[in-house]
């Protein structure tokens, strides 16, 4: 039966009553017109198929030798319209209404033209005159306007779209390892920090990191997280580094560097690119894991359906097997480094890469009533020693009667960790342009995976997500942007306290009873076991060796269910009776800026507020939130103007900003600056910068019971408050309360003094020049002094309360005395004939304490850094063939943690990749390396050795 009948056939059969009449009333038809109209011009618009709608078409080439150029952007002038040409110099540009434009033709390494045409014509033709590509680029970050980077008022560096792809790095971010004056710290696979001007580290709170506008560090600990979250580097379009003072600006937290990320914009960069790389790591006998394999894929996809609208989703997946701390050396935890010794000839040995040893108790005192060994021998053989044995009384006054420190046994970093690591990233962003000079767009990044960090201890995150919401509107002159950062550590845990929680699990270090009297306990029953060794004519090494075996007797072993079951319990414990913190912390921004170059003509100015609120969830397990979230507002707005002077040859610049943290008074960050064209393509900048860092959340709130002490945040609120109540008991520095504890003598304790727990900050001054010679060589040279105040340092002290046995904290303060940081960097860059460049960069950093001209300030950082590259990112039949090669060298250091400190040596690292581009298939193949040599090398001491990357990558849609 055909459709048609089957109709009829239900008509027939409904009964005539069930037939209800269907009157519309003719406005109703009216709008029902209406709205068909819309809904048809709406899918035109959005799929760009309005009648009305032209294009402009054309080819751009090189003047000089009539090759095709790509990746050239063309713009229409004024507007946000544009595109890039194709590997052939075609271009195809829709514009919304016919008439003349103008087309704005621009790319690195030649001159920007503007050429006049109208839509609907033939196709364009374009010369592009060569020019010599490097201080052309064009920079944002240094005064939060464009302006080419050699005439920025203060050092900056800039990482192009291009130098990303001909890299031989596996990831963007670890490009700044070869930029003058970058420290970069690996605390693993997929979590990386740098600094600049400043003391170095793993989770570096004073560097700010911007993707997109966004604040893109964690809100609960405040640092950057490197490249876990944001796109993968088939949608990064450049990358710019201010390097040292910057909150003028940018607010708190730039106190030794910016970081700004700008992703690609899909009107421009448009179609299907994709990624496969996969390598080898873990090659060598220098690491336990073993050569292992490493897997890299990312897209990336962009469509521009009209000239209205646009949008773009990319992703990454990396999973690899992390590196791990495998350093058993034996390490001093009182003044740090390496000492003599190993497990089987200390029994107080700690090991760099080893937990739960920490916990350690001398077995002897001077007071007997405190003495574990006058104890065991009390209760073997009476309270009165007169009465003993005299081998007994013999041992006593001998071994017992000297200082004896025992650690626990610890764990294995391996042993704690599943070093099988992953890393998913997607991101996507949709955008509208309201009209020619007005552009929405909503954009969200998210990432999840496993990842290590070091702190105060190693920190394992599994499942750990964070994720960034924004919408923005922005226009030629002014934008508002409101985002949002999602953080959820996931099963994240603390390995030195997991290492602590197993030994105390299976025997605690010391049990009472009820009357408060020694019950048992690890310690006591090592004590005993020594002493019964030593009674038996062993030697003291040997009967070290067999108390220990004796007190470990239960101990789960790594590889059995009962460590894998008590391993279990603990992480999945949160604080404080396991190892396991949670962290659900949220910010919320706002802000705004407008640019007056329409309104005002005598000077640049720019202007902007922010408004941001943190919400601290930790559940009580990091932060002081245990009766629920803390939340803490933040305010600031700034105001920037630049005047040019002398026939455009001098360019003055000046910026104020204020900003308000709710805990903290308000504070002022000028900036003032001048660049001087002292001839043609010769710049001289000087400039002066106060910067600060409101303390971060962690030193702020923090409350974290580590067991064998508690990390306390610095807010007077916390001290005061039950049980701690430090402003009513003395707190004496760690190093005179172990004086004590060996003397028995009152007079070695010294009470810890405070500075007041205030905003960190740095008055900064620097010289710098940059200057072009025979359009061949760039030189780049930077000189700076900063005074540094109210540094914030944990400091280690002993609090003394009647009644109740004496407690170790580990409190943020800001430091009394200031200190000075100084230095100076170098850069070369030589263009050679057919595409080929060498680089050379050094720098310097070093500190001084004023108050003590002989004392240097450790900034964790080595002396000297040198780098040097060759690049060439098309040579060879059809320019198909790339190369880059890069050689960085850092001296030896001094390395100051919170987590361990000690001397590192100097490394020697080279880079490499050699590709081949496939014109014809759109793709690329490339081969390389990170640390091609294999020396496995820590940056900061605790951390793990990083070793060679090697990898092969096929690439599409370049």
């Amino acid at each position: 039966m055909s459709k048609i009948s089957c109709i009829h056939h239900s008509l027939l059969t409904t009964h005539p009553s069930q037939i209800q009449p269907i009157i519309i009333h003719p406005k109703q038809i009216a709008m029902m017109k209406l709205l068909k109209r819309i809904s048809i011009v709406i899918v035109l618009i959005l799929f760009g198929k309005i009648s009305f709608e032209q294009t402009i078409a054309g080819y751009v080439k090189n003047k000089t030798s009539g090759d095709p150029v790509a990746v050239v952007t063309v713009t229409i002038k004024g507007t946000h319209n544009g595109t890039l040409t194709n590997e052939k110099g075609y271009f195809k540009l829709s514009i919304g209404k016919a008439g003349p434009v103008v087309l704005v033709v621009s790319s690195i390494g030649y001159e920007t033209q503007e050429v006049n045409t109208t839509a609907g014509g033939s196709d364009v033709k374009i010369d592009m005159v060569p020019s010599f590509a490097i201080g052309n680029e064009v920079v944002v970050s240094a005064s939060r306007t464009r302006e080419r980077i050699m005439e920025s008022p203060v050092s900056i560096e800039h990482i192009s779209s291009a130098q990303i792809k001909n890299s031989a790095q596996s990831d963007y971010y670890n490009i700044l390892k070869n930029v003058a004056g970058v420290n970069f710290t690996q605390s693993s696979l997929t979590f990386n920090s740098i600094s600049t001007r400043g003391s170095a580290g793993s989770g570096n709170t004073n560097l700010s990191q911007y993707l997109d506008g966004m604040d893109n560090r964690a809100p609960g600990l405040n640092f950057p997280v490197g490249s876990f979250l944001g796109p993968p580097q088939l949608d990064v379009d450049n990358v710019e580094l201010l390097s040292g003072a910057s909150s003028a600006l940018y607010g708190s937290g730039g106190l030794n560097g910016t970081v700004v990320i700008t992703t690609k914009d899909p009107f421009v960069y448009e179609g299907l690119s994709a990624e496969v790389k996969q390598g080898v790591m873990h090659v060598g006998n220098s690491d336990p894991v073993g050569a292992s394999p490493y897997y890299d894929i990312s897209f990336r996809w962009a469509k521009k359906i009209s000239d209205k609208f646009a949008f773009k989703i990319s992703g990454q997946y990396i999973q690899a097997k992390d590196w791990m701390g495998t350093d058993t050396s034996n390490y001093d935890l009182d003044h740090g480094g390496k000492i003599p010794g190993t497990r089987a000839t200390d029994p107080n040995y700690v090991g760099v890469n080893v937990y739960g040893n920490e916990i350690s108790a001398g077995i002897t005192n001077p007071d007997p009533n405190q003495s574990l060994f006058a104890g065991v021998l009390a209760s073997q053989f009476g309270p009165d020693p007169s009465q003993w044995p005299a081998e007994v009384q013999q041992l006593y006054a001998t071994d017992g009667s000297k200082p004896f420190p025992v650690s626990r046994t610890g764990y294995n970093e391996r042993d704690l960790m599943d070093n099988n690591t992953v890393n998913l990233r997607l991101n996507g962003a949709l955008y509208y342009k309201i009209n020619d000079r007005l552009t929405a767009s909503l954009m969200a990044d998210w990432s999840e995976g496993k990842t290590v960090y070091t702190g105060s201890n190693r920190y394992a995150f599994t499942d750990a997500s964070m994720g960034q919401y924004k919408l923005e509107l922005k226009s030629k002159n002014w934008f508002v942007r409101a985002y949002t950062t999602q953080e959820n550590a996931g099963k994240a845990y603390d390995m030195g306290v997991t290492s602590i929680y197993m030994n105390e699990a299976f025997n605690p270090s010391i049990s009472y009873d009820q009357s408060g009297n020694i019950a048992g306990g690890w310690f006591p029953d090592y004590t005993g076991a020594y002493i019964g060794a030593r009674l038996g004519g062993t030697t003291e090494m040997d009967a070290n060796n067999a108390a220990r075996a004796y007190a470990d007797r239960n101990r789960p072993l790594p590889g059995t269910k009962a460590y894998q079951d008590l391993f279990n319990q603990v992480t999945n414990t949160p604080f404080p009776n396991g190892s396991k913190f949670i962290d659900h912390t949220s910010l919320y921004h706002t802000e705004a800026q407008y640019n007056f170059a329409d309104v005002i003509k005598f000077a640049d100015v720019i202007a902007g507020a922010s408004f941001r609120t943190y919400t601290l969830n930790s559940e009580g397990t990091l932060f002081a939130d245990g009766d629920g979230p803390i939340t803490t507002n933040e305010y600031g707005a700034y105001v920037s103007a630049s005047k040019k002077l002398v026939s455009d040859k001098l360019k003055l610049g000046a910026s104020l900003r204020y900003d308000k943290n709710q805990n903290f008074d308000g504070k002022f960050t000028p900036r003032i600056s001048a660049v001087f064209e002292v001839a043609k393509q010769q710049y001289i900048r000087a400039s002066y910068q106060n910067a600060y860092n409101n303390p971060d959340n962690r030193s702020q709130w923090e409350l974290l019971n580590l067991g064998s002490s508690i990390e306390l945040g610095g807010l007077t609120y916390l001290h005061n408050k039950n049980p701690f109540e430090l402003d009513q008991y003395p707190l004496y520095t760690a190093s005179s309360y172990d004086k004590y504890t060996q003397s028995g003598d009152k007079n070695d304790l010294v009470v810890q003094q405070f500075g007041k727990f205030v905003p960190p900050s740095i008055n900064s001054y620097e010289l710098g020049y940059r200057g072009v010679f025979a359009n061949r060589l760039l030189v780049d040279a930077y000189g700076y002094i900063a005074k540094n105040v109210n540094v914030i340092s944990s400091y280690h002290v002993i609090r003394v309360k009647p009644g109740v046995p004496d407690s170790s904290f580990s409190i943020w303060f800001s430091s009394a005395n200031a200190n000075t940081t100084y230095g100076y960097g170098l850069s070369l860059t030589y263009s050679l004939s057919h595409n080929w460049s060498v680089s050379f960069n050094t720098s310097r950093d070093m500190g001084k304490n004023p108050s003590d001209s002989n004392k240097t300030v450790n900034l964790s950082i080595p002396g000297y850094r040198f780098n040097i590259g060759i690049n060439n990112d098309g040579f060879g039949y059809e320019k198909r063939l790339g190369m880059n090669i890069n050689w960085r060298w850092r001296d030896a250091m001094y390395s100051t943690a919170s987590f361990r400190s000690g001397e590192l040596p100097a490394s020697n690292i080279i880079d490499a990749q050699i590709s081949y581009k496939f014109i014809k298939a759109n793709s690329k193949i490339k081969l390389g390396a990170t640390n091609i040599l294999n020396h496995y090398t820590v940056d900061q001491f605790g951390n793990p050795g990083i070793g060679g990357l090697y990898y092969v990558a096929f690439s599409y849609g370049l």
